[in-house]
């Protein structure tokens, strides 16, 4: 089955993005004798969203060059992330504490070497009670995705299932689903042979079919 152009953009960019220093991740590298330090490594959320800028608006991104916008501006300079991180270490009288951050993209890895908190994007802000309307077409919590509750539950189980960077079956269940104006607030009842019939693959589908009360259930907390 033919790609469709999303997917072999993608995979053009983990192409040019993969990382021999840090394998088996993506890391875009501010200069072309950027030392490993200074290396940022690219989730699937930033890899999806470079991604979508490159089929949508090329004239502001390409392969070779990350999208524009203060946001990426932060996640792209070292000096930038490491001084937000910084700011974002919370005082405590029994001494220093690790920063806490509201990370934007799911982690794949959880040993020290690969934590993710050094390209976090936004400092976490008070927990508030969630806010829902029914059905579930919003929530707080999908601030960060746009308001896009789709991304939100697919970057949920990416993270949920451990998935690694290279492993884009997530991702795709993600674009056939929106292809068709799917969001979460159908998906509630679900099974996984309603998945496989949007074009997710079976396997995905299953998860996806037995991930989403759990998600919706912890929403409701």
């Amino acid at each position: 089955m033919a790609l469709d152009p999303y997917t072999i953009k993608l995979r053009e960019l983990q192409n040019h993005l993969r990382c021999l220093e840090h394998p088996p991740n993506f890391c875009y590298k501010p200069h072309a004798n950027s030392k490993a330090i200074d290396h940022v490594r690219m989730d699937p959320k930033a890899l999806a969203d470079w991604t979508t800028v490159i089929i949508n608006n090329p004239e502001n991104a390409t392969i070779n060059n990350p999208p524009r916008g203060e946001e990426w501006d932060i996640l792209l300079n070292p000096k930038a992330r490491r001084k937000n991180a910084i700011e974002s270490i919370p005082s405590s009288a029994s001494g220093y504490q690790q920063p806490i951050f509201n990370v934007h993209i799911p982690s794949h890895s959880h040993s020290p070497a690969h934590s993710h908190s050094y390209y976090s994007r936004t400092p976490t802000r008070p927990h508030a009670p969630p806010v829902f309307s029914s059905p579930l077409v919003e929530h707080e919590s999908w601030d960060i995705y746009g308001g896009d509750g789709l991304k939100a539950f697919i970057t949920w189980c990416e993270r949920e299932y451990k998935i690694k960077p290279e492993n884009i079956e997530f991702q795709e269940a993600y674009q056939s689903m929106r292809a068709v104006g799917i969001n979460v607030d159908v998906l509630k009842g679900k099974d996984a042979l309603w998945f496989t019939s949007q074009g997710v693959k079976p396997g995905t589908a299953e998860r996806l079919a037995r991930s989403y009360h759990k998600w919706y259930s912890k929403l409701l907390r």
